[in-house]
């Protein structure tokens, strides 16, 4: 019963993040959402995804941006202000860290991949 509660509590979480990716997060707020401190968050957190909540947050926000990249008409840097980077820069980086690729190559980097997918 422990385990479920647990993991309902941070289905909860994951839950306020997602409803709130587009603002800036506080890891306290999401802890409180699970009922739990700060420090248990984490470790319970970590445990049952397998990475950090903040690592959680970076890639769901940097995912989500890569779509907008491919199908909005925004800007990078109207993209990278709205997943809370704030510069063109940083978001830059942490894009191509996840990716392998600058934001500004990813429509590129789609056509190639779509192309080698049809010719299998």
């Amino acid at each position: 019963m422990i385990e479920k509660q647990l993991i309902d509590r941070i289905q909860n979480a994951i839950d306020y993040i997602e409803e709130h990716l587009y603002e800036k997060i506080k890891i306290e707020d999401i802890a409180k959402t699970a009922y739990m401190s700060q420090s248990t968050f984490y470790i319970i957190f970590s445990n049952i995804l397998g990475t950090t909540v903040k690592d959680y947050i970076r890639k769901r926000r940097l995912s989500l941006s890569a779509y907008d990249l491919i199908k909005s008409n925004m800007s990078i840097l109207e993209i990278a202000l709205k997943y809370q980077y704030c510069t063109y820069e940083s978001y830059s980086r942490a894009f191509k860290k996840l990716f392998g690729v600058s934001p500004k190559n990813i429509e590129v980097k789609i056509y190639i991949l779509m192309f080698s997918l049809k010719s299998i």
